[in-house]
């Protein structure tokens, strides 16, 4: 018995598929040159929001006053977001508490009822 192991084996479908993936991209992609490091860290910003959120496909702004827009509007939007989420996760602490005292006093007075020789 002899096993074969081919290093560098190209599976000929994954290879088209992988054409065809450069050809889908090859003219959606687009060059932006910047005009100051201020513009370009802004869009850097822009473009790690709108990925976080995963609302990476809407146009770039064109202008960096729509940038920083955008960027506030997105952080406005996480921070009420956050603060809704939380709010919900209070109430469900809030009320797990109230059911955990509720079953102390229930298994307590269960205990009493027991020490007692209360009968059911």
């Amino acid at each position: 018995q002899t096993c074969e192991y081919q290093p560098f084996y190209v599976d000929e479908e994954k290879e088209e598929h992988l054409l065809d993936l450069y050809h889908y991209w090859e003219n959606r992609t687009i060059s932006i040159s910047f005009s100051t490091f201020t513009k370009a860290y802004i869009l850097s910003m822009y473009w790690s929001a709108m990925t976080m959120t995963t609302l990476g496909e809407q146009p770039a702004p064109n202008e960096t006053k729509q940038s920083v827009f955008e960027i506030l509007d997105t952080v406005i939007g996480m921070v009420i977001f956050a603060a809704i989420m939380g709010s919900v996760a209070d109430l469900v602490a809030k009320a797990n508490k109230v059911k955990a005292d509720w079953q102390q006093r229930m298994d307590g007075l269960k205990q009493f009822m027991t020490y007692r020789l209360v009968v059911k």
